[in-house]
């Protein structure tokens, strides 16, 4: 693997658990 693929799938289990984290953060919100 070179470093370009290593680090898009960094950046994409970032953004993934960003994503999630926004969504928690609502649910406890609105609750």
């Amino acid at each position: 693997m070179d470093k370009g693929a290593n680090s898009r799938i960094c950046s994409k289990k970032l953004l993934f658990f960003f994503k999630v984290r926004s969504l928690l953060d609502n649910d406890t919100a609105f609750q």
